[in-house]
């Protein structure tokens, strides 16, 4: 019951109301489709690659609703943490980004957790953790393919290891 606290209800009001506003005048539609030309962009030509999380048509024929901005940024952001699964796996390259993935997304709910149960961290914990997940999510929305995530979670890693190694007191 502490989420349906009256500091949470107003928060929850707030965010429908932004995003019914952003998606009335048309703004969640551009973000949409400028996502998706850039994901299509990577496509020279139809070749289908064993890595890929898209095919170019499966990109061309997406349409716009709000149901469809939101499920493909979710998609996105599954794919890049978590491509390829355990039924995805052909290769010895894909075996290593598994393990990969596995880690970093055990490292990813370690900061959380650390985030939530800790006390009070300083500024710029909060600003490192804002820049870790700000960038993990503008990474995910322009990957298409695993070895592409792969080359994107290095920029992050600094991130991540200031941010599972921070001192618990400020």
């Amino acid at each position: 019951f502490k989420f349906t606290s009256y500091k949470n209800s107003i928060f929850f009001l707030g965010l429908v109301l932004i995003i019914t506003f952003f998606h009335f005048y048309g703004f969640l539609e551009l973000l949409f489709f400028q996502i998706v030309n850039y994901q299509t962009g990577h496509f020279s030509n139809n070749w289908i690659f064993r890595a890929d999380y898209y095919s170019r048509s499966e990109l061309v024929n997406l349409e716009y609703s709000l149901i469809n901005f939101f499920s493909h940024i979710f998609e996105n952001i599954f794919n890049y943490f978590f491509q390829p699964t355990i039924l995805k796996i052909t290769s010895l390259k894909d075996l290593i980004l598994f393990f990969e993935n596995l880690f970093r997304t055990i490292f990813v709910i370690i900061i959380v957790v650390k985030t939530f149960n800790s006390s009070k961290k300083d500024l710029i914990y909060y600003l490192c953790l804002f820049m870790f997940f700000l960038m993990e999510f503008v990474y995910s929305q322009a990957t298409i393919n695993w070895g592409g995530a792969s080359r994107h979670h290095v920029p992050v890693i600094g991130l991540m290891l200031i941010l599972l190694y921070y001192p618990k007191k400020s």
